[in-house]
């Protein structure tokens, strides 16, 4: 019977430490997305604002209308900018297509993450109980949580690092059905604003502060063992 326990708890273990995973590496995304300086960095490094002939804070004022049309604020994509004294549309309507695919994956990103939390709250009060209700056992699982995923965290930045590109091709060949997302910079506005660069620092930045977060929880779990058994 203790074995079975014992099976049972790491099983809840290994399954909260995914699901925790999910959750953080959508919240990491969001933070960063949501971040208007990390855009302006970002398009200087790879040279939007002269390859597209855009004023800064134009741009950057619709990279604001993007995202929120992204997260759900915003109803269309209507967004005008000035390119050599022409008032145009930022966006094609293939991107504009694209970019409606991109919302259905942020709508159903928010929804994941919510149920996530259900799911995580629901796993930390099975291993609790499964734990005898002692708080530093408990505390001790929640330690094991934060660790497991570091093995997935090394298997993808490793994956990122050697070959990125077939990670973002296989990306999307899994989470779209058709093949808008293949775009020509020389139509395409879209495809200049966030070339593949963009995708791979915003991966390894999220996979960065995962890192921390789980370093994080992981320090402090071992100092509250080491208070509560002294």
């Amino acid at each position: 019977m203790k074995g079975c326990k014992k099976v049972l708890t790491l099983v809840l273990k290994i399954i909260a430490a995914l699901v925790l995973t999910t959750i953080l590496v959508l919240t990491n995304l969001e933070i960063i997305v949501s971040n208007k300086n990390y855009f302006d960095t970002q398009y200087q490094r790879y040279n939007v604002y002269d390859n597209l002939s855009i004023d800064r804070e134009q741009l950057l004022g619709g990279t604001h209308h993007l995202i929120s049309y992204l997260k759900g604020r915003q109803d269309n994509l209507d967004i005008l900018v000035n390119i050599e004294s022409d008032t145009v549309k930022l966006f094609n309507p293939k991107e504009i297509l694209h970019l409606e695919d991109v919302r259905v994956l942020f709508e159903q990103g928010y929804r994941l993450r919510f149920f996530s939390i259900l799911i995580l709250a629901v796993l930390l009060i099975l291993i609790y109980r499964l734990t005898g209700k002692d708080r530093v056992s408990f505390i001790k699982s929640i330690r094991h949580i934060s660790l497991y995923p570091l093995v997935l965290i090394g298997i993808l930045a490793a994956a990122f690092i050697s070959d990125f590109n077939r990670f973002f091709t296989y990306f999307h060949l899994i989470f779209f059905t058709n093949d808008l997302w293949i775009l020509n910079p020389q139509t395409d506005r879209l495809i200049v604003m966030y070339p593949e660069g963009f995708f791979m620092d915003t991966a390894l930045l999220i996979l960065g502060l995962f890192l921390i977060e789980i370093i994080a929880i992981s320090v402090l779990s071992t100092v509250f063992i080491k208070r509560r058994s002294k």
